[in-house]
């Protein structure tokens, strides 16, 4: 075991945020960037932050360069009950599962749930449905969730 009293993985905001989502203070190691705001948004329905998403991904992707390997969606429900039910594309790229072994799908968009991922990380994080995140269980699954990011983190829900 090992003692790491700094978090070396995540941005400074991201370190900010999850300080937010515990309620005590996080160390940030001194040499992480500060990094982009994190994205938290509400939505009036599935809809609506489906589109955010969508779009979302397509800015990163096609104006920002950024690669689908960088990229994964966190879900909080099954895909049927997520705003991405019957979702299969976002543009031309396509949007598939991570295998249970946790190996992304490639020239894919990925997505999964905090269970398969826990333990890996990417550079880019969407958690949508975080509505649904059990209040019993929000505390400790949030953090999980989030702190798979290293350097942007979106948090949506409705």
């Amino acid at each position: 075991k090992y003692s790491l009293p700094e978090n070396c993985r995540n941005t400074k905001s991201i370190v900010n945020y999850l300080s937010t989502v515990v309620g005590e203070k996080i160390l940030s190691f001194e040499n992480s960037p500060i990094g982009d705001e994190i994205v938290n948004k509400e939505f009036a329905n599935q809809a609506e932050q489906q589109k955010y998403l969508l779009e979302e991904i397509k800015s990163l992707t096609h104006e920002q360069g950024i690669g689908t390997e960088q990229i994964v969606i966190i879900l909080n429900s099954s895909k049927e009950d997520s705003c991405l039910a019957e979702i299969t594309k976002t543009g031309k790229i396509p949007i598939k599962s991570i295998d249970r072994s946790g190996r992304m799908q490639r020239d894919s968009i990925n997505y999964t749930t905090i269970n398969t991922y826990k333990g890996l990380e990417a550079d880019i994080v969407f958690i949508v449905d975080a509505n649904l995140i059990p209040e019993e269980k929000k505390l400790e699954m949030l953090y999980t969730e989030a702190s798979r990011a290293r350097f942007k983190l979106y948090v949506l829900g409705c």
